[in-house]
């Protein structure tokens, strides 16, 4: 027999080897795999649910706690606009532009007690140096008549907040005017010719 017909054969030792039988499906595992899943799930649903509620509810008081405030600031604030009103109603008949202008000023006044009470404070900074981190240069004017790089003029007032810089101040900044050219640096006068003396024009006049 051949070395082939030998190989031939020869049982397939695969099919020869015993099989080892398949595992039964444990039902019950997955079932509670199953159920395990399921809880987790509504878990992730309930918290995401609780989690959009808790964001609209925040948002809601916020909004309320805005309206608050808003409505006791206009509280605080109306009496002296109802002044105002009062006032621009008897500027029709005045005649006296001093009492007129009395009137405006305690109404002014009434309002700046109104914002300092809410811890609104104007300031102007008129003289003092340039500071960007509370002043807004408008103008840059070149002058003699206040220091460089300080406040000459201040066109719209600035306001804090509690000492914070809620608006800075619009103003105009002083610029001391460049120095001019010396019409007579040294020296010059030294170049020029002595008066009434003649320059020699070529060798025949030396």
């Amino acid at each position: 027999m051949t070395d082939e017909k030998k190989d031939r054969a020869k049982p397939d030792e695969a099919s020869a080897a015993p099989q080892k039988p398949e595992e039964p499906i444990d039902l019950e595992a997955l079932k509670a795999k199953a159920a395990e899943r399921d809880e987790f799930l509504d878990l992730a649903q309930r918290t995401r649910a609780e989690l959009i509620n808790y964001r609209k509810r925040v948002e809601r008081e916020r909004e309320e706690w805005t309206d608050r405030a808003v409505a006791d600031f206009a509280l605080t604030i109306l009496p002296a606009l109802d002044d105002f009103d009062r006032a621009l109603k008897e500027a029709e008949s005045v005649r006296d532009l001093r009492t007129l202008l009395e009137g405006f000023r305690q109404i002014d006044r009434k309002f700046h007690l109104v914002l300092r009470a809410a811890g609104l404070e104007s300031f102007s900074p008129r003289g003092k140096p340039f500071d960007p981190a509370e002043h807004e240069a408008v103008v840059v004017e070149e002058t003699d008549a206040h220091p460089h790089h300080t406040v000459s003029e201040v066109t719209r007032k600035g306001w804090r907040l509690r000492g914070r810089v809620l608006r800075p101040a619009q103003v105009k900044v002083a610029r001391s005017p460049e120095p001019e050219p010396d019409a007579n640096p040294p020296g010059a006068a030294d170049a020029k010719p002595e008066a009434g003396k003649k320059e020699p024009e070529n060798d025949a006049d030396v």
